[in-house]
């Protein structure tokens, strides 16, 4: 049986220290023009740094870069409750897990690789596929795993297992746990730049 087609983005399913979720507040500056969604990855906005309160400001993230976490929800927003995402160009708080031992769920974008991550790639680096919209509806990402592994030390994910849910097989669109590879309290840089 093959598995079905639904991104959903990153979601959250355990942390390796046993914690729960490690949530922090996070600032989008209504300058971003890009809209956010519960699932996404997101990084630093160092052109931003933070508000004028020191929360750190943050942005959606895309593939080849140090990654801060992923979107768990939003504060509301009085106006309008109704909204599942944020806007793009709309100033909002996102509460963020941005714990180094989070461990995701994520699809595997089926694209090359012979269709998806092989089997003899688990345990590898790769990337995010960021290029893609999330839902409106539901509020969810459309981000995905990269499917074409690239084995790097430097890549922003790494590939732990494939999901133990009933119907999930190596193949296209299968779902794996990940971990951030890349992440931005890890490094070992100067920080953010």
């Amino acid at each position: 049986m093959a598995n079905a087609d639904k991104p959903h983005g990153a979601k959250w399913i355990r942390s390796i220290s046993g914690q729960n979720p490690i949530i922090n507040k996070y600032v989008t500056p209504a300058a971003d023009g890009t809209a956010l969604f519960v699932g996404d990855f997101v990084t630093i906005d160092d052109s931003v740094g933070a508000d004028a309160n020191g929360m750190p400001s943050v942005i959606q993230a895309s593939a080849g870069g140090p990654l801060t976490g992923v979107v768990m929800g939003f504060e509301p927003v009085p106006t309008n409750l109704e909204t599942m995402h944020r806007l793009a160009s709309t100033a909002r708080v996102v509460l963020v897990c941005d714990d180094p031992y989070a461990v995701y769920q994520i699809q595997d974008d089926g694209v090359t690789d012979a269709g998806a991550v092989l089997q003899a790639e688990i345990g590898e680096n790769t990337e995010i596929v960021a290029s893609v919209t999330g839902s409106s509806t539901s509020g969810l990402s459309g981000m995905e795993l990269d499917g074409d592994v690239t084995g790097t030390a430097t890549a922003q994910l790494r590939i732990l297992r494939l999901a133990q849910i009933p119907g999930n097989e190596i193949g296209a669109w299968a779902e794996y746990e990940v971990m951030i590879n890349e992440h931005d309290i890890k490094s070992t840089t100067a920080g953010v730049a």
